[in-house]
């Protein structure tokens, strides 16, 4: 049977680990904004950018399964509106209006971006 010190000990390792504050993200290249049915995700990029998380948003998405027949515009585009009405210079984001996926949004995007290099 194990000690109440060896117990007490093993427990304390899992409090310190559990107890550990998350390292703050580091400064990124870019921030993708990949398109959804929720404009939170707009926000949240807009804020992460605000911070100085990263100098540019991609804002990619076209009409997918849940915004088809419903936005009026494609994802991509709204969420660019939403970040420019949060305070993100239109400048410094890139639309990509055409993914109708997430793997699209990524192979999009990539492909936008090695065309401005």
């Amino acid at each position: 049977m194990r000690s109440r010190n060896e117990i007490l000990a093993d427990a304390k390792v899992i409090y310190e680990y559990l107890a550990l504050a998350p390292a703050a993200p580091g400064k990124a290249d870019i921030l993708l904004a990949a398109g959804s049915h929720d404009l939170r995700a707009a926000d949240h990029a807009a804020k992460l950018f605000l911070e100085g998380a990263a100098p540019l948003i991609v804002c990619t998405g076209g009409y997918g399964k849940m915004t088809e027949g419903i936005f009026a515009k494609p994802e991509g585009e709204l969420f660019a509106e939403r970040c420019v009405a949060l305070g993100v210079p239109a400048d410094r984001i890139l639309i990509e209006n055409r993914a109708t996926n997430t793997g699209e949004n990524f192979l999009f995007s990539k492909k936008l971006l090695e065309e401005r290099e």
